[in-house]
């Protein structure tokens, strides 16, 4: 390891000469569930585009605030309480990348993103672990640029599914069955301060997407693109706010403070309770609406017709149906609210099971 590490920083040193304003990247090899081996192509790869890395193992966290990107890639080890403290004030003025294992090591991640400091809503779930050759029987990658320019989808191996809140928006999913699992999702956890230059970047089964990187390099350029776009490479800038499919998630949480849908995710399975969610929007009642749902393919799943007066509120709710009364999967679905054919609200909301 300590071989390997000195060479990839005479290489930067090389580098940095030629790239006055490299982009800075510590990474927490020390609680790494993979062989420092399984990184060389990602770590090799930003060399070779200016980036200036370094390690845990060698300066300790010290030196954090003074990078521009964190890539922790998630061992078994809870951090403590120091730790989360400071890796969630960086978070605040750079970039943190979450790579997750295809094995069981994903509860140190868990307890981080769910600091209540931050709010990333996002927690990785085990859908779809072993049950790999059954459970995958598509693959979507949600417009995204510059995340998925000129990117092939691909085969994961046991990748664990993402669930995605409020602030979390995923734009690689797999489709087993009848049931969405995303495996790739951007979070703003600072949005409701207004924050949309801070994000975080979730991607599970990231092991097996390093081989195909030495396998088809010219072919699958997906995890090197999210680490150009969290490291800030030239050309790969981020729209602040910026979610998949289009929209920006700062302009979505000032709509919050006159739209909203509750609760989020719901629970529609017939027990009484959160069987439904509640939309509501400026002047609801006044004139009539339209809310449509769509599903993360774009289609159309529903329409709710929102009448004017008293009736407006108990019609503006979803039961977690299609337009035939079917119940639809879990997973993250898109909504938007048409007033005199105009949209004045548009979101996401999530059906859990």
């Amino acid at each position: 390891m300590k071989k390997y590490i000195l060479i990839v920083i005479l290489v930067n040193l090389l580098f940095f000469n030629a790239f006055a304003h490299s982009q800075k990247l510590l990474w927490d090899d020390t609680n790494s569930c993979n062989l420092d081996w399984c990184w060389s192509y990602f770590l090799d790869t930003l060399v070779a585009h200016g980036a200036e890395t370094h390690f845990v193992s060698d300066e300790g966290w010290d030196n954090l605030m003074n990078m521009d990107m964190l890539w922790i890639s998630c061992g078994p080890h809870l951090y403590d309480y120091e730790t989360k403290s400071l890796i969630i004030e960086f978070a605040k003025k750079g970039n943190v990348v979450y790579w997750t294992p295809s094995d069981m090591f994903f509860p140190s991640a868990n307890d981080l993103l769910s600091d209540p400091r931050w709010h990333t809503t996002l927690e990785i779930g085990d859908s779809c672990r072993y049950e790999l050759w059954t459970c995958i029987d598509s693959f979507q990658i949600i417009p995204f640029p510059p995340f998925t320019n000129g990117v092939n989808p691909f085969i994961l191996r046991t990748p664990p599914a993402i669930s995605c809140g409020e602030n979390a928006y995923p734009f690689y999913v797999i489709k087993g069955g009848n049931t969405i699992y995303p495996v790739a999702a951007i979070s703003y956890p600072f949005r409701q301060e207004g924050n949309c230059s801070t994000f975080v970047i979730l991607a599970t089964s990231t092991g097996w997407w390093e081989l195909l990187n030495i396998t088809y390099p010219d072919e699958y350029h997906f995890a090197s693109n999210m680490l150009f776009v969290a490291a800030g490479m030239p050309g790969y800038e981020l729209e602040p706010g910026a979610i998949p499919g289009g929209g920006n998630a700062c302009e979505l949480a000032q709509q919050e403070y006159t739209c909203s849908r509750v609760p989020n995710p719901f629970t529609p399975n017939g027990d009484g309770k959160n069987d439904f969610s509640q939309f509501t929007f400026e002047r609801i009642g006044e004139k009539e609406a339209t809310i449509r749902i769509f599903d993360m393919h774009s289609h159309q799943v529903r329409t709710i017709k929102v009448p004017t007066g008293t009736a407006a509120k108990s019609a503006a709710r979803w039961d977690g149906r299609d337009d035939s009364g079917n119940s639809l999967t879990e997973g993250l679905y898109l909504y938007t609210i048409e007033c005199e054919e105009e949209i004045v609200c548009d979101g996401t909301v999530v059906i859990a099971r």
